[in-house]
């Protein structure tokens, strides 16, 4: 149908078709308007067309004026043109005509090729709950096309995360958001999608029961228990602002309950115990002053426990630093010998900013001018490749020493060095963990691998300094964090 009227339009537009000639004036030949009686040059009147004619010639065919004209119009006559007016603005505007007719042809095509899509059937069927339906459209495709699978993937990936929105909303029920993942599964276009929202609706099931349990503790005056639950809600819950707000009525009375009781851990030395207390109220209020400072004095008694009956400490007033070793260990030299092979070290500025280190090495009569420290954890292997620079020596008096050491740096601090080209072989990002691991193995062992190497079981005094020492670290790095 569009076809034939965009041909009609051109047919009538073109300069094949020129309609009627303009009426002129006989007196001055200009144009008259249609249906004028004068000329609005010269004010000549024009007689209607026909005037002067006799009236069987104005009525050749004997018709009666009353007498409707369809009855006698010839059943092969064509049908009646448009008005001249339309014509008219056909024919002056035939570019524009052309092209309306064109869009409109297109806005047709695309409407009618849109409501035949497969990929519209199947999100209309599967948002109306037809998902038989919706899943037959799908097999009758075969093979679909790259461009019909991202529009239901983009289709499908909407309807998951709506599903789970609506269900963290309690606009559904849980059943309900789970059969439709399970229905979006069975077209094989998102499973990652898929298993992402399944451990989303886990989550937040563990935060509506929470919920749920969390109130019914609180009405029978368990608060401890209640706001453990509560504070287990999830703030995408429907529920959390509720939970937040019996959180906030309760908090009070159960914070003064938990700091007491810290308090009276910490005279017994049980600073582990009371830490745990005060890290529970952590979770509710973490930026609560008096929460803070309780937290940051416990952790400095502990610091002042380990120190004192852990570790040997000096000041050292040129470097205003303290330096912590082992006990019994120097803090003025290094403490590698032939069975001391492992060892770590702390230095601790004025502002309680700590750096560790650890020091691997050894003494004995030959030179090995290792390259690479090989440890093994319960068969576990890492190891530390050193460079020429990197590594000490000393001559001493029948025997020789070679010792290197490494701290701990975080992935971001090392790549920024390796940026701006300095050198970064000390600093190791997986320190901490290398090392929780040597102390504690059942079998921890060192390689010291160059012209030959030495091999070195680690002793159990050995990796009770190295776990002291990492936790005496921790403390550090979160009292910093909590000041």
């Amino acid at each position: 149908m569009t076809r034939y009227c965009l041909s009609y339009l051109l047919w009538y537009g073109s300069d094949d078709f020129k309609g009627d000639d303009p009426v002129k004036c006989p007196s001055c030949s200009g144009e008259i308007p249609e249906q004028s009686s004068f000329c609005n040059l010269c004010g000549y009147k024009i007689e209607e067309p026909g005037a002067n004619m006799t009236e069987t010639e104005n009525n050749p065919n004997g018709i009666e004026d009353n007498e409707p004209l369809e009855s006698h119009a010839s059943q092969d006559e064509p049908t009646q043109t448009p008005p001249k007016n339309i014509l008219n603005f056909i024919r002056k505007y035939r570019a524009l005509t052309i092209v309306a007719c064109f869009v409109l042809f297109i806005g047709i095509y695309n409407i009618v090729h849109y409501n035949n899509e497969p990929t519209t059937k199947i999100s209309e069927y599967f948002i109306a709950g037809s998902y038989d339906q919706a899943h037959q459209v799908f097999m009758g495709i075969g093979n679909a096309t790259p461009e019909q699978k991202e529009l239901l993937k983009k289709f499908f990936t909407g309807q998951i995360t709506e599903s789970v929105s609506n269900y963290a909303k309690d606009k559904i029920t849980l059943e309900k958001a789970s059969d439709i993942l399970d229905r979006i599964n069975i077209y094989d276009l998102v499973p990652n999608d898929i298993s992402a929202a399944k451990t989303r609706l886990a989550e937040l099931k563990k935060s509506k029961n929470a919920y749920i349990l969390g109130k019914q503790n609180i009405q029978n005056q368990k608060t401890t228990e209640g706001l453990d639950q509560l504070v287990l809600v999830d703030k995408e819950d429907n529920n959390y602002q509720d939970a937040q707000q019996i959180i906030s009525k309760y908090f009070p009375d159960y914070k003064k309950d938990k700091i007491d009781k810290a308090e009276g851990l910490l005279a017994s030395n049980k600073y582990d115990e009371a830490l745990a207390e005060i890290i529970k109220l952590n979770k509710y209020a973490s930026s609560d002053n008096e929460i803070v400072e309780e937290m940051k004095k416990i952790r400095l008694a502990k610091l002042r426990a380990l120190i004192a009956t852990s570790t040997t400490s000096t000041f050292d007033d040129m470097k205003q630093e303290t330096i912590i070793v082992p006990p019994g260990f120097s803090t003025r030299y290094l403490n590698v010998s032939n069975n001391i092979n492992i060892y770590p070290e702390i230095t601790v500025t004025k502002e309680n900013k700590a750096s560790l280190y650890v020091w691997v090495g050894f003494q004995q009569r030959d030179w090995i001018f290792f390259q690479k420290v090989i440890f093994n954890a319960d068969g576990e292997i890492f190891s530390w490749t050193v460079n020429f620079q990197d590594r000490h020596t000393q001559v001493l008096w029948g025997s020789i020493s070679e010792w290197v050491g490494q701290v701990p740096a975080s992935p971001e601090e090392i790549a920024s060095l390796q940026k701006y080209g300095v050198d970064s072989s000390l600093l190791n990002a997986d320190l901490i963990n290398q090392m929780r691991k040597l102390a504690n193995a059942k079998s921890s062992k060192i390689r010291f691998q160059g012209q030959g190497y030495r091999d070195h079981v680690v002793t159990d005094d050995e990796k009770a300094n190295l776990n002291n020492f990492l936790d005496l670290y921790q403390l550090y790095c979160d009292l910093n964090m909590a000041s």
